[in-house]
């Protein structure tokens, strides 16, 4: 007939290999059957997995994980790699990226894992609470000495800038070349080190100036 009604609560279909919804006249085995559309309200399983390449999931808004009675309890997803325009807190005020321990977040060309691209933000903030710290002590460095005498500021183009034709000239240290240990992190440089670095550099000719200001100031007296 043209269709089916069970006449009890449930329906069962009874097979020992799978069950195949196609094209009037397909059977099994057949070579590449036409087959037909399945609709229904909720379908329950334990696996879907694609015949083809991809797997679409068609929908005019969200794509929702949720528990299994649908009551807005959301679930996790666990995937190799996410595709997507952007990735938005839900309820949350904040939203964390959390790599494995000793990991980073990088932020790369797509489909490359070293060509590294800019992040733009209203600010960027540093841990810096004692809560983090530990074994704090003053540092009187003598870094005024390894800004002056230890590091090289280069202009450079990077590499990545100029395979996309943009021929904009940046500054900064190569850290295979004169550029302190302490600045350096791998093949990159941690910025609030070489900060901190500046900010000590500024103490210690506030002292000079302070210094030369006073022997100024005696020199002026005595005469």
């Amino acid at each position: 007939g043209s269709s089916f009604v069970t006449t009890t609560s449930s329906a069962w279909i009874g097979t020992d290999s799978l069950v195949y919804i196609v094209a009037k006249g397909s059977a099994e085995g057949t070579l590449d059957p036409i087959y037909r559309d399945l609709r229904a309200r909720r379908i329950y399983g334990t696996g879907f997995v694609t015949s083809s390449t991809h797997a679409y999931i068609g929908s005019d808004d969200e794509l929702r994980v949720q528990n299994k009675g649908l009551d807005g309890i959301y679930r996790n997803v666990r995937a190799n790699l996410y595709y997507g325009n952007a990735l938005e807190s839900n309820n949350g005020t904040n939203l964390y990226l959390r790599p494995s321990s000793g990991g980073e977040v990088q932020v790369t060309a797509a489909g490359t894992t070293d060509k590294y691209k800019t992040i733009r933000a209203a600010g960027f903030v540093e841990a810096s609470s004692q809560d983090y710290k530990t074994e704090i002590t003053p540092w009187n460095y003598d870094a005024l000495s390894v800004l002056r005498n230890e590091t090289q500021i280069y202009q450079y183009k990077m590499i990545s800038d100029v395979e996309q034709g943009n021929s904009l000239y940046r500054r900064g240290v190569i850290v295979e070349r004169e550029t302190p240990a302490e600045f350096i992190n791998g093949k990159g440089v941690s910025h609030y080190e070489m900060l901190n670095f500046a900010v000590r550099a500024l103490q210690q000719l506030g002292d000079k100036y302070d210094d030369l200001e006073y022997r100024i100031m005696r020199l002026e007296g005595a005469s």
